[in-house]
This record gives C-alpha cells, structure tokens and sequence, in this order.
C-alpha cells in the first residue's frame, strides 16, 4: 500500500461514509488522485460506492465511499479457513501414519508399511515407527484456537455489515430528505412566482 492510499483508508475506517472531495480536501490531494486510489480498492471489493446528484450542480455527481470492512473480515476468515483445513488434513495424516522411512522421510499407515515388509518402496530405507503424540497434540490446540479465532471474526463480521448497513440508510435517508426539501423548495417558488404573477 502506498502512502497516499494508506492515508485515505485510515480516513475511511474512521468514517461511517465520506465523499471523494471531503477525503481530498482533509488530505491536500486532488480529487482524481484520491478517485483512483478508490477504486482500485473497489476493484478488490474493499471500498464501495454510492452516488448522488449534486443539488447545487444538477449535471453533477457526489461519490460517498465507505471502507468494506466486513468483506475485509470475510477475506481474513478465508485465509482462517484455508490454515485450518491444512491444519486439520496434517492432523489426519499424522494421526493415520505409523511408520517413516529413515532415508527419504515417506510415511506410511502400518498396513502398507506390513505390506513391504517395513521397507520404503521408495529408495529401500528402514521403516521406524513414529511417535508423533506431541505433534499431534501441538495441531489440535491450534485447530481449536483457529476455531476460537474464525467464530470471533464472523462475530465481528457481522456487526460491521450491520454498521454499514445501518450508515447506508442514513445516507439514503438523508438524501430523500434533501430531495424532498428541493422539490418543496421549488414547489414555495413556484407558488410564489403565481402569486406574484397575479398581483
């Protein structure tokens, strides 16, 4: 991450929703510069985007960017998710495999190593019975640390897609607001512009 993104990330996580000028004015840069630092964080789906019509130029649009930090948090939970499945597959083997080669390190279950007479069929090494208790012990604390830490993260997952959920109907809200008062805006004028028309 450059400077100037990291700059503009650390404005969006203090920030429920902020728009691209407000971001560029905080920071001195200009608006283009913080608009493609945007999206390429959009681009990986960390950022996203509402629009609005600017009230003071009509033919204008306001971006509002909010920091995705639950899809963060998904991504992270993958990750979590991936070690845990290497973790659990490297449980099984150990726990399935009794017996290694002294030479080249290939396991074997006891069944096949019986089955060629304890000897590699790889490059003729002597099979040793293993004693893999403490590793096995060693992986499953961290499968059951990797489970703590993947429930904890859905947990915060969750109430982070809440709060930006809850911050877009805000803005939403906000917005109908601000149409509903330009149109009563216009709708006072008008009514006005008659009336003195009349008289």
């Amino acid at each position: 991450i450059d400077h100037d993104s990291q700059k503009i990330l650390d404005i969006l996580d203090k920030k429920a929703i902020i728009n691209e000028n407000d971001i560029a004015d905080e920071l001195g840069m200009r608006v283009n510069d913080v608009r493609k630092a945007l999206y390429k964080w959009g681009n990986y789906g960390f950022v996203n985007y509402t629009k609005e019509k600017d009230i003071e130029k009509k033919w204008w649009y306001v971006y509002n960017w909010q920091l995705d930090k639950a899809k963060i948090h998904y991504k992270y939970i993958q990750h979590l998710r991936a070690i845990l499945h290497k973790k659990e597959h490297d449980l099984l083997s150990e726990q399935k495999y009794a017996f290694q080669c002294n030479k080249c390190k290939r396991k074997y279950a006891y069944d096949s190593a019986l089955d060629l007479g304890f000897y590699c069929d790889t490059c003729s090494g002597v099979l040793k019975e293993v004693r893999n208790t403490r590793l096995i012990s060693q992986l499953s604390k961290e499968i059951a640390e990797l489970l703590i830490h993947i429930r904890d993260e859905e947990e915060i997952a969750r109430k982070d897609l809440e709060a930006q959920m809850k911050a877009r109907q805000e803005l939403l809200d906000k917005e109908k607001a601000a149409e509903e008062a330009a149109k009563l805006a216009q709708k006072e004028a008008r009514k006005k512009e008659r009336a003195e028309k009349r008289a």
